[in-house]
């Protein structure tokens, strides 16, 4: 699992490469290696659970590599000006929260406490993933309603990204308090 991990890791700079360089088929082909990326977070914490290699090295790398592939793509996009307007706020709360989960996380393990990952969270990056593959092939197959999903699937990305910060947030109230 954690090489799984550590692969999706290493697509990010792929991606954002292929992204940055336009060439012709780069939205294909950025698209075709984020489904893989994203593929890797489903199989690594299937294989994980189902052949019991679940470790702590894989419980922190997990959720980081989730947050630095969402994050890295969409700045790209909002740099390729396919992420406009009021979706850059729209972003701006998933990137926010994504900074506030990691720092509240860093901040339970100094306390040896743990934030395990909900399955709220879990939706939440599900739909980030599914927002990012739209707006990535939007181009490609010049479709005005794809990067409209995409924007609307972000949005709910974004309400997910809150409510499940302020839960977050609310069980580890004890420990702020402190």
């Amino acid at each position: 699992p954690n090489i799984l991990t550590l692969f999706r890791i290493f697509l990010i700079p792929l991606i954002v490469t292929i992204l940055y360089l336009d060439f012709s088929i780069s939205n294909w082909l950025s698209f075709a290696i984020f489904i893989s990326a994203a593929i890797t977070d489903f199989l690594d914490g299937w294989t994980a659970r189902r052949f019991k290699l679940t470790s702590n090295f894989g419980k922190f790398l997990d959720p980081l590599a989730d947050k630095l592939l969402v994050t890295s793509i969409l700045v790209m996009l909002i740099y390729l000006n396919k992420i406009q307007k009021i979706f850059i706020f729209v972003t701006l709360i998933i990137l926010l929260r994504e900074i506030l989960i990691s720092g509240l996380r860093e901040f339970l393990s100094s306390l040896n406490k743990k934030l395990p990952v909900s399955n709220l969270a879990k939706w939440k990056t599900t739909f980030q993933f599914l927002s990012i593959s739209f707006l990535l092939i939007d181009n490609a197959i010049k479709e005005f309603f794809l990067n409209q999903i995409g924007l609307t699937l972000l949005s709910i990305a974004a309400l997910l990204a809150v409510i499940s910060a302020y839960h977050y947030i609310k069980s580890s109230f004890i420990y702020l308090r402190q």
